[in-house]
């Protein structure tokens, strides 16, 4: 067999294959309805981290070297923005795409983008940070111990499902201690969207022991 014979096999065989993947990648000539969400508001909860997992403490005193804050970010759907469809190849019909998984009919994205998350003593915290310093460098974030400056751009996501009402729930691990063996602290959270707006909320206060 000549090898212009075997190439032109090959390029038979594998452009149904092509067509297959862009068919499931692409989702064929399905519309997608593209939709946003809102940043609407958010809460907060002091954390006690010293079991297996962190927990919601409602306790005036918690272990200064286990504590933590739990956000409670709501969003809600908003007004459409626009729709459209995926481009396909023609090799193959769009049914044998069914082997993958079925495409979204909507996809939420947010209206206005999280670009800071910031957290704040309204105590004095240590000889460095007194009252009303940002504190963030402090503590990282629960599960990929992430810094609060990186995890910023994991707020920002787009979701193939949402309620009309949805919270988005992270927590923030204390990672250095403050000073003195009994101290009442309190913390700001404060973040800020791309359209200007700046939510804030604070916690109760709290003994760190």
């Amino acid at each position: 067999m000549s090898k212009k014979i075997k190439v032109l096999i090959f390029i038979l065989l594998v452009l149904p294959l092509v067509d297959v993947l862009y068919s499931c990648c692409g989702c064929g000539d399905v519309k997608i309805a593209h939709l946003n969400y809102l940043y609407k508001s958010f809460s907060l909860k002091n954390l006690d981290n010293g079991g297996e997992s962190a927990v919601v403490s409602d306790l005036e005193q918690i272990n200064k070297n286990v504590y933590g804050i739990r956000v409670f970010l709501q969003v809600e759907k908003i007004a459409p923005k626009k729709s459209g469809s995926s481009t396909r190849l023609g090799f193959i019909s769009p049914a044998y795409a069914t082997i993958c998984f079925e495409c979204p009919e909507e996809i939420f994205s947010p209206r206005d983008s999280v670009t800071s998350v910031k957290v704040f003593t309204l105590n004095d915290f240590d000889e460095e940070k007194s009252k009303n310093s940002d504190i963030s460098e402090y503590f990282k974030v629960a599960h990929s111990f992430s810094s609060i400056d990186d995890y910023e751009r994991y707020l920002n996501l787009e979701y193939d499902y949402m309620p009309v009402d949805y919270t988005i729930r992270f927590d923030f691990l204390l990672m250095k201690a403050p000073q003195g063996t009994r101290e009442k602290h309190k913390f700001k959270v404060q973040i800020a969207l791309s359209d200007g707006r700046i939510l804030e909320q604070e916690t109760t206060e709290i003994e760190l022991i």
